[in-house]
């Protein structure tokens, strides 16, 4: 399968990613290798076979749940070039 090159662009966009020519043209190859991956394991002989949601089966053991103190708003902050007012600050929207 062929995948346009204005996709890998549009999808670089929405994710924020700034792409020279040379990463569209390496991502573009890849997803079309990934998707003709895909194609070979579509064709596989599956009829009369029960779907296997899990390698080994089992069930969950959920955990006790403790309390713990939090980082805190100043030790979350501490670290983060991006805030304003005592809160994380992100990029805005675009479309």
């Amino acid at each position: 399968m062929t995948i346009p090159q204005g996709e890998v662009e549009k999808v670089a966009l929405l994710a924020r990613l700034d792409l020279t020519e040379e990463e569209v043209a390496a991502f573009t190859k890849d997803l079309e290798e990934i998707i003709a991956a895909f194609k070979v394991l579509n064709s596989a002989p599956t009829s009369g076979e029960d779907p296997s949601w899990r390698p080994v089966e089992g069930e969950a053991v959920p955990r006790e749940d403790e309390p713990a103190p939090g980082l805190g708003q100043g030790r979350a902050l501490r670290l983060v070039r991006n805030k304003e007012g005592g809160f994380f600050k992100g990029p805005r929207a675009t479309e």
